[in-house]
């Protein structure tokens, strides 16, 4: 068995990690007119790309105003990614936990 000095440090401190923000949302359509759209987040090494596939443009609607939208005088804000809500768009990352 051999001994790795950055598990056992993880064990003690484990690393913190990011804020899982959109750094970019790029939509696309297929050849059988389906409607994809690609988060790139900030963070990637730690949040990698994903990919949502939609029928119709109604759902992609939904999908972007879900991420990206500003909530009406009104509306609810959605919860934050953490209370399992959608991660949001922003123009730059958050600062990392504890700095």
């Amino acid at each position: 068995m051999s001994f790795s000095a950055a598990d056992a440090m993880g064990k003690i401190a484990p690393v913190k990690k990011s804020k899982k923000e959109i750094k970019e949302m790029v939509h696309t359509k297929t050849h059988n007119n389906k409607h994809i759209v690609t988060h790139r987040h900030h963070h990637s090494d730690e949040h990698p790309d994903e990919t949502h596939a939609f029928d119709s443009m109604d759902a992609v609607h939904g999908h972007m105003e879900a991420h990206a939208g500003t909530p009406n005088e009104g509306e609810q804000a959605p919860p934050d990614v953490s209370a399992g809500g959608p991660a949001q768009m922003t123009a730059a990352p958050s600062p990392m936990p504890g700095a």
